[in-house]
Parts: C-alpha cells; structure tokens; sequence
C-alpha cells in the first residue's frame, strides 16, 4: 500500500493500517485465547447468560485431530502478529 493510501485511510478512519491490522489481530488473539484458556484450566468458557458456549466447546466437531479448534486460531493469529512485526521491521514502517 503506498504512502498516500495510508495518509488517506488515516484521514478518513482516524487509524493507520498498521495499527488497525494490530488491534484486529489482537482481538482474535484474544476470541481464541478465551476458550483455550478455559480448556487448559478446565474451567467454563465466560460467555454471558445463555450458556451456549459450554454447549459449542464441549461438542465433538470442535476438535480436530482431539485438539480444541481454538488452539489452532492461537496459534494462526499468533504467527499473523509476528509475520506483521517482522514485516514493519523490514519495510520500515512506524506503528503512529
């Protein structure tokens, strides 16, 4: 993206990509870290007053291979945030 897109997104949005890109990724980091964090400790996955993530975690269609499927979106938003920071090393760009 050049540098004139990003002046404009930042205009209109208030934002520039590559903190937007940030916070995206750690709200992911955080959506998947919840229910992984709830399996590993054993503990009920918080989820307000209906109670349907108990319901969906404990289902067999969400494991894959016996492993929680939220473990596999650590791990991907994981290697997103690292693929970024080392991309803002390499091209230079300055998280403002």
């Amino acid at each position: 993206m050049s540098v004139n897109n990003e002046n404009e997104l930042r205009k209109h949005f208030g934002v520039s990509l590559p903190i937007a890109a940030s916070l995206v990724a750690f709200g992911g980091l955080l959506a998947a870290g919840v229910p992984s964090a709830g399996h590993i400790l054993k503990l009920p996955v918080p989820c307000g007053s209906s109670n349907g993530c108990v319901a969906v975690a404990s289902d067999p269609s969400s494991r894959f291979t016996g492993i929680p499927i939220a473990f596999f979106g650590v791990v991907a938003y994981i290697v997103i945030l690292c693929l970024f920071m080392f991309w803002t090393e390499y091209t230079g760009h300055v998280l403002r």
